[in-house]
């Protein structure tokens, strides 16, 4: 597709469409084809968002990464990943970008001492001539307001950090650099509690780990038919909106898109419902993951010994059975869409076909060898 430079971009809001998704099995990211990632929660689903110029496009904190004159951009994920490639292609050269989110388990040997994770909730973006010289705009543009004033925040606020091989961190970033081919910047979006590890130092390494995850992840797929690139792909995504502490498996990984223009349903998503998670498993188990549906059984275990014999028809996704639901009044919305929520009252509602989506997941569980016992 092609854009217009940055200085010439109207302060307004992306096609929800035009976004692609990337994550590390806690947290999730939003990619818009011009280079501007507008959404972002580091760590948690449902954290206070790092970026959320998605649901505001004045106030809210986004960071953007394009050239600085007209361009054309194409992307694709590498393949059997969730790391995005997007190339910008203009008059005087071309430049990829790789945006990902790390996740993986370092081997024993080639730990380090500054880095040994399973997701350490960062956003890490790879700027890397390919031809010619191209000059590019990064701008991390701040939050003008605080998203919620009510969320009780355990982390210290994320920074910027840039360079590959020192600790530099900044809270925004305005600047222009001009890559020419073969040379990278790399920046990093982290808690400031992080500095300590050099984040952007270990871009590469992180890379390396994060693309072999997803790969032998989806060298588990049993499926061989048509489409099977699609069917790996889906599963992905859904392997994407898992929260790996727990096993939980959220609905989405926003809150308060609407589900028409200038709407009211705007509901926040970032938790776990009863009846998509058998959906969802049911799709994965037919694929061979066994290993998601165990994960989803402990975690429904967990919760549901708060609330026996009821079945709440979603819990948050370290277990919440109270989702106290909350609107933020001082957000926009995306495109106007009033009202931006944060929690979801649906915690109290009573349906009923809970328990037979339910069932139909217990009976694949079974299949697939996991144990009943008296409590499930």
């Amino acid at each position: 597709m092609t854009n217009p430079a940055i200085d010439d971009r109207p302060c307004d809001y992306r096609p929800i469409h035009d976004y692609a998704l990337i994550g590390d099995c806690h947290g999730s990211a939003l990619v818009a084809s011009d280079g501007s990632i507008d959404w972002c929660c580091l760590k948690r689903f449902d954290a206070e968002p790092a970026l959320w110029r998605l649901l505001d496009a004045t106030q809210g904190a986004s960071f953007v990464l394009q050239p600085t004159q007209p361009f054309r951009s194409e992307r694709a994920y590498l393949p059997d990943t969730h790391i995005l490639r997007t190339v910008f292609t203009a008059v005087s050269g071309q430049v990829a970008v790789t945006d990902f989110m790390p996740v993986g388990h370092t081997p024993q040997s080639v730990r380090t001492d500054t880095v040994s994770l399973n997701a350490p909730g960062w956003l890490v973006r790879v700027a890397e001539g390919l031809e010619g010289h191209l000059e590019m705009r990064a701008r991390y543009q701040c939050a003008a307001c605080v998203f919620d004033q009510g969320f009780d925040s355990h982390d210290a606020a994320p920074m910027l950090f840039t360079g590959a091989s020192s600790s530099e961190e900044t809270s925004s970033l305005d600047t222009v650099l001009a890559l020419g081919a073969g040379e990278r910047q790399v920046f990093v979006i982290a808690p400031r509690s992080d500095a300590a590890f050099a984040p952007a130092a270990q871009a590469e390494s992180l890379l390396a780990i994060t693309h072999a995850f997803w790969k032998q992840w989806c060298r588990r797929c049993c499926y061989s038919g048509p489409y099977s690139d699609s069917v790996r792909r889906s599963a992905l995504t859904l392997k994407a909106l898992s929260f790996a502490p727990t096993g939980a498996i959220v609905a989405a990984p926003t809150t308060s898109l609407p589900e028409e223009p200038s709407g009211v349903r705007n509901w926040d998503y970032r938790f776990s419902w009863l009846r998509d998670s058998s959906f969802v498993l049911q799709a994965l188990g037919a694929l061979g993951y066994s290993g998601e549906a165990r994960g989803f059984c402990e975690f429904l275990r967990a919760c549901c010994v708060q609330t026996l014999p009821s079945l709440q028809i979603l819990y948050g996704v370290t277990g919440e059975a109270s989702l106290d639901e909350r609107s933020l009044d001082h957000i926009e919305g995306y495109e106007g869409a009033r009202p931006v929520r944060v929690g979801n009252a649906a915690h109290d509602q009573t349906q009923i076909d809970i328990y037979g989506e339910l069932a139909d997941w217990a009976w694949v569980y079974h299949q697939l060898g996991g144990p009943l016992d008296e409590t499930l």
